[in-house]
């Protein structure tokens, strides 16, 4: 069982999905982490192993930064 998670930066400009994906091939590279944490222009967003990029995804983050946690744990839908 995964039980650690990493907290990592993208530098300014980074797509949504590429720091979605970018995230599982971390995941995949390194199986006891359980979530792979970013920030993404002020929300805290969360990739797990169920987690996928898809093309709905902006529109996710949207809904996920006009929320008043402004936490996302990136779902596959």
């Amino acid at each position: 069982m995964s039980s650690m998670e990493i907290k990592v930066s993208f530098l300014a400009g980074t797509d949504i999905k590429e720091a979605v994906q970018q995230s599982l091939d971390m995941l995949q590279l390194l199986p006891m982490l359980a979530y792979v944490k970013f920030d993404f222009n002020g929300l805290s967003a969360a990739v797990n192993r169920n987690s996928r990029v898809t093309e709905n995804m902006t529109e996710r983050l949207i809904k996920a930064f006009n929320s008043k946690h402004k936490h996302w744990i990136v779902e596959g839908e």
